[in-house]
């Protein structure tokens, strides 16, 4: 309530008011209270009884103005009616009906007409000897005025210019507060700087007054001087309408300006002939206007003539020019604000400085500008030796330090607009039902696979919870695949039956899945400000693992055997390398395996990749642990019947090549870069023994490689940075 109250009582807000209830006194009787000290000192108590009879629902700044200017504009007006006895400044008396007994209105034209015709000059005297009066009287005060002041009419030009000019000083105040109807004569003067186009008598190229009729003293006084029939009623009418006719302007406010122009036109026409010429310009002599009403009528007369010769296009873009100003008047003032001097002309110093200080941060925003970026995310960057992550289930972390195994992108994004799948190469994995490992289920067998990542909220919605808000639906689109042996090989070099257990036997291969709707995350409202990870899962349309069987397997043993019999799923090999080298030489390095794998998911001719392989030979050591991987040339035959060593398609052993190179002049081995495994010990692989050295295996053929898009919001740094083309 105390804002409220400072608001109200501040030094500016009673200026406003106050200018607004003098407008309305000056407006209603023609009197300008500021010539009474008093009536000052009665607006700040009725402001003080307005504020303490005002109930608290009510108390705010727009209601306590609306109350205290309509309380003291009723209050003064009253007073000033009766210090005058109820009569105007122009001697009209009031009847008792309140409308003045010495003017009759013409609703044809429009305006006021005197209804005696007296002779002009003694009307003219009466008129100069009342102005002198109030010139002299400076307020209301019912003090005698000395007979010295009464008497001094000498010159009675000199007094009646002081007059205008106090009148004029009175008008121009008022317009900074609040511009009426009653300023509109003088602001469209041709000497106003607020008139918005030249109509001074010294310039040849007169523009249209685009104003209302109603609003147009012009054609007002135009119509009060032709129209009078005698130079008495000419006299009365000029007087009425210079100050008292805003009674008659606000009823032609809502008349039809074109209507109004007939009536004109018609009269003008009919009463142009009994006007006396002679007459006029006297009358106009007499009165000591500076001619003004002369200068008014020829400004008429050559608009009226623009109004035919001018360019239609001209008149255009002069309407083009008021309506823009108009448009920047609107959008500069503070909108919904009934506070005046939200009006450009009306804001305080800090008002102005605080805008400018707006209007140079928008000028000066950052553009911004979207960047795109992709990221490609491998299964095998994970931390594959802890066994904790699958190659369909793990995490994907930004801008890691490197302290942490998991996968990682080297940057770390920020203002993400939207994520985007592009596409999944997924191998041809397999998961083996236990009670028959002749049924072979591929990843064909799914019609589309869900990418889930819990860090960003899917685009999706389910009625199942499997597939409700998952980030992308993919369906299958290409396959990738190539042939480890020869169809010419598998009768004759597979042992121990000369077929194929399952159609992909000799077959490895991957498969490419694109989202099923090109569907991504979009940021609409604002971008995301960052990612610091990704938890990437990707399952079948129930949400069950693609595959159970995994891809890495703990070593046991190490060791070099002989690469002949009838045990391994491929026959001996006649090639490299040969038998022209010794028998020591052909030898494969066996990896037995801590758990049993099925040769459906390890298969010949895919690629292992080792870790923490450690022996005495440094240089066997590096030749397992290579980043490039080995190769499978060889498996444990599947024993399905018999009486032997029956595993159903479940392995413990791999074979790969022993390290050396081909000597291509004699196309045989050699023998200076062979290493036989036999020869080096390695440490003890067994976990379960309680050994603290271990060595680790993944099949890097059976990996997930996800394609994602990136779109981020930067800012715009070439109005900074200027690019040179050298």
């Amino acid at each position: 309530m105390s804002d409220i109250k400072n608001h109200f009582f501040s030094k500016e807000n009673m200026d406003l008011t106050y200018g607004i209830v003098q407008q309305n006194v000056n407006h209603k009787c023609d009197y300008n209270i500021d010539r009474s000290p008093k009536l000052r000192e009665g607006f700040h108590k009725l402001a003080q009884v307005v504020y303490n009879k005002t109930d608290d629902n009510n108390l705010n700044l727009t209601i306590l103005n609306q109350n205290l200017v309509e309380q003291c504009a009723s209050h003064f007006i009253k007073i000033v009616e009766k210090k005058k006895g109820r009569t105007n400044v122009s001697g009209n008396t009031i009847d008792n009906r309140g409308e003045s007994t010495r003017y009759n209105y013409n609703n044809t034209l429009g305006m006021s007409m005197m209804a005696d015709n007296n002779d002009i000059s003694r009307n003219l005297e009466t008129i100069e000897q009342q102005r002198n009066n109030d010139m002299i009287r400076p307020d209301l005060s019912d003090e005698p005025h000395s007979k010295d002041s009464r008497g001094n009419n000498q010159d009675m030009r000199q007094k009646y210019q002081g007059v205008v000019n106090s009148r004029t000083d009175n008008i121009s105040r008022e317009e900074r507060t609040n511009t009426t109807g009653r300023q509109m004569a003088e602001i469209y003067e041709s000497n106003n700087p607020m008139h918005p186009f030249d109509v001074s008598g010294n310039s040849t190229d007169y523009n249209i007054n685009t104003l209302p009729f109603t609003t147009s003293d012009d054609f007002i006084n135009d119509m009060v001087l032709i129209d009078a029939k005698t130079e008495n009623s000419m006299n009365s009418i000029e007087r009425d309408v210079m100050y008292n006719n805003m009674d008659e302007l606000k009823q032609m406010d809502g008349q039809d300006p074109m209507q109004m122009l007939d009536a004109y036109q018609r009269n003008r026409d009919t009463m142009q002939p009994q006007m006396d010429t002679q007459t006029i310009e006297k009358m106009m002599d007499t009165r000591p206007m500076d001619n003004l009403n002369g200068k008014r009528n020829q400004d008429i007369i050559d608009a009226r003539v623009n109004t035919i010769t001018t360019d239609p296009r001209k008149m255009m873009l002069q309407k083009n020019d008021i309506t823009n100003r108009m448009i920047d008047t609107m959008t500069t003032g503070t909108i919904s604000d009934n506070d005046p001097r939200a009006m450009p002309d009306r804001k305080t110093e800090s008002d102005r400085i605080l805008n400018k200080l707006v209007d140079f941060q928008v000028s000066n925003e950052p553009r911004y500008i979207d960047k795109v970026h992709y990221v490609n995310v491998n299964s095998l960057d994970r931390n594959w030796q802890s066994q904790q992550e699958s190659r369909y289930q793990f995490k994907v972390n930004f801008k890691s330090s490197d302290t942490q195994n998991n996968a990682a992108v080297s940057a770390i994004f920020r203002n993400i607009v939207s994520v985007e799948l592009i596409n999944a190469i997924l191998p041809v994995d397999n998961e083996p039902v236990v009670f028959d490992s002749r049924i072979y289920l591929s990843t064909h067998r799914h019609p589309y696979l869900l990418l889930h990542i819990e860090e960003l909220n899917g685009v999706f919605y389910s009625t199942n919870s499997a597939s409700d808000k998952v980030f992308s639906q993919m369906i299958f689109d290409k396959e990738y695949n190539t042939t480890s042996i020869s169809s010419d090989y598998v009768s004759s070099d597979v042992a121990p039956a000369p077929d194929t257990r399952f159609a992909t036997q000799f077959k490895r291969g991957y498969l490419r899945y694109i989202p099923a709707f090109f569907e991504k995350k979009n940021y609409y409202d604002n971008p995301r400000a960052s990612l610091n990870r990704m938890t990437i899962n990707i399952t079948d349309l129930y949400g069950n693992n693609v595959s159970t069987q995994g891809d890495v397997l703990e070593i046991s043993a190490i060791t070099a055997v002989d690469a002949i019999g009838t045990d391994y799923e491929l026959t001996r090999t006649d090639a490299f390398p040969n038998t022209d080298c010794s028998s020591n030489y052909n030898k494969y390095i066996q990896i037995t395996t801590l758990t049993h794998f099925t040769n459906r998911i390890f298969r010949i001719g895919d690629t292992i990749r080792f870790s923490d392989i450690s022996s005495d030979n440094t240089t066997l050591d590096t030749y397992m642990n290579r980043t490039a991987g080995h190769v499978i040339v060889n498996l444990e035959a599947e024993v399905s019947t018999g009486n032997g060593n029956i595993n159903k398609s479940f392995l413990d052993k791999i074979y790969i090549a022993p390290p050396g190179d081909l000597d291509t002049s004699n196309e045989t081995l050699n023998t200076s870069t062979y290493i036989d495994a036999s020869t080096a010990t390695f440490s003890t692989f067994t976990a379960h023994s309680g050994a603290t050295a271990r060595g680790y295996l993944v099949n890097q053929s059976l990996q997930t490689n996800i394609m994602l898009k990136f779109v981020t919001r930067d800012v715009d740094t070439g109005d900074v940075i200027k690019t040179l083309n050298v």
